[in-house]
């Protein structure tokens, strides 16, 4: 009898791969170019650029082209030719376009940019005017783009509208029926729901779920404007918050947005402390993930109208350690994060660790080291500078080792966020990567850390221990695995052994 021929166990070419199998694939690929960087090349046309075989592929796949990014990078006559074959090559489907005036030739004028940005935006409105699902803007010239917008009375279709101008700096958004303001098409956008501005005045669009303003002012009648015509808002996000607008009635009714699940604020400070914030005239009562970013008090901006939140995930972001620290509202602040009962997922990026992370204290401090700029001070020397650690007290120098007074867990301690099950952290400072460690062994039920790579360098080079306690070191010891007092290096892969998943 003939042997059994053995089966080929060569991997596959990719051009033997079927059309479907190539097809889901290059749509995976223009997903992550959409969705991660969406200013660089284009996926789809990468991939055409292979071979006549996917050329044809590609261009005879619809959904490869529904997102439509117009090179005005390029000459008038090849953007819009370019563009025009984006829209032809999507076919049937609903298409979202992105006009970014950032990205036009530094050679071109603002005007000259503006120009081309209505040119284009009138060959969408002529060849797709009933497809248009996605709509972003970014250019110079507000009155000329304004007028050019008149033609979104045909799209019935537009879910999600971004409108940004930049020809008067520091003007900010706001409700308002002023010369400035839309024209009647803006209300007649029936499945509008997701709406973005930055430096336009705009009517009370209704049925919003998703509002995105930058630097927006408010007044106490357009909250209620917002909030009445908008039942199911969902998602706020404030890029540069400013204070209610007077008169402020003294009694007042605090709005129910029960359908509030996101916020996201950003803001450089508070100079009047005073001042009202849209969410002091709210109570949310569901809401889930809480985004801060900047130099902000919590307890001054929210007040009460978050105390009965259910939020899941907490994101703080770019808030100094020495602005923190000089808040004279932050042990308020620290009351409140930690009141988050619900929360899951806490991520904090480059804000300040020891403040977040730290427990309450114990009556009796446990003696730890920390980082110096030199190893060759005396013992008796006395630190005198001012310490960015909110639990720490100066005390002397050791053997060229600052030591310190941190108040570290204890079993009397309670530890906040119990539900707590991932913490993401980008840090600078290997006192805040201490501060991590002993969190995540006092905790118990962590499922997930994930560092920088930054703070994974701290974790692996500049941090020591020594059973349970963590701690830092002078940069000119850190070579040595072992110490002298038998502290070990192994701070990575003990901290990996704490939680289901490290990264």
């Amino acid at each position: 009898m003939p042997e059994e021929r053995v089966n080929d166990t060569r991997p596959a070419n990719i051009v033997d791969l079927p059309n479907e199998v190539l097809a889901k694939i290059f749509f995976a690929g223009t997903e992550i170019w959409k969705n991660i960087r969406p200013q660089g090349f284009p996926f789809p046309v990468l991939v055409s650029d292979v071979c006549s075989h996917w050329r044809l592929l590609a261009q005879s796949t619809p959904n490869l082209w529904a997102f439509v990014i117009p090179p005005l990078h390029k000459d008038e006559d090849t953007c819009l030719s370019q563009t025009s074959k984006w829209l032809e090559r999507s076919g049937a489907l609903l298409v979202s376009v992105v006009l970014d005036g950032r990205t036009a030739s530094p050679s071109r004028t603002a005007k000259e940019t503006t120009l081309l940005i209505c040119k284009t935006l009138a060959l969408l409105l002529e060849k797709a005017d009933s497809r248009v699902r996605r709509l972003d803007i970014w250019a110079y010239d507000s009155f000329a783009v304004r007028n050019s917008l008149s033609g979104l009375f045909n799209t019935p279709h537009l879910q999600q509208l971004s409108l940004c101008f930049h020809d008067h700096p520091g003007i900010p958004s706001s409700f308002g029926n002023t010369e400035r303001t839309w024209d009647d098409w803006a209300l007649s956008l029936s499945s509008l729901t997701k709406l973005r501005v930055l430096g336009v005045i705009t009517p009370c669009i209704p049925n919003l779920t998703s509002l995105t303003a930058h630097n927006f002012r408010m007044s106490y009648h357009d909250v209620h404007a917002l909030f009445e015509t908008s039942p199911h808002l969902t998602n706020l996000v404030f890029d540069g918050l400013v204070p209610i607008m007077p008169p402020i009635p003294a009694e007042r009714t605090r709005i129910q947005a029960n359908s509030l699940r996101s916020i996201a604020v950003k803001s450089n400070g508070m100079k009047d402390p005073s001042s009202i914030y849209i969410f002091q005239l709210l109570i949310i009562p569901n809401l889930t993930y809480l985004e801060l970013e900047g130099t902000l008090s919590i307890s001054s901006i929210f007040g009460s109208s978050i105390s009965s939140s259910k939020i899941e995930t907490l994101r703080v972001s770019h808030y100094p350690q020495f602005s923190f620290l000089s808040n004279p509202g932050k042990d308020e602040d620290i009351r409140m994060f930690q009141s988050f009962s619900s929360l899951r997922h806490l991520q904090l990026i480059q804000a300040p660790t020891m403040g977040f992370l730290s427990l309450s204290k114990s009556d009796h401090p446990v003696r730890t080291r920390t980082r110096t700029r030199s190893i060759h001070l005396p013992k008796a020397s006395i630190f005198t500078r001012p310490t960015m650690d909110p639990l720490a007290r100066p005390r002397q120098y050791e053997h060229g080792t600052l030591v310190t007074e941190v108040h570290l867990p204890s079993e009397r301690q309670s530890v906040p966020w119990r539900e707590l099950r991932g913490i993401t952290l980008d840090a600078l400072l290997a006192t805040d990567l201490a501060c991590l460690c002993e969190f995540v062994a006092h905790h118990g039920k962590l499922e997930s850390v994930e560092l920088s790579k930054p703070a994974m360098r701290h974790l692996s080079e500049s941090l020591r221990r020594r059973g349970d306690k963590v701690f830092p070191i002078p940069w000119r010891v850190s070579s040595r695995d072992v110490g002298e007092d038998g502290a070990t290096k192994d701070v990575k892969e003990w901290l990996a052994g704490l939680s289901h998943s490290f990264i």
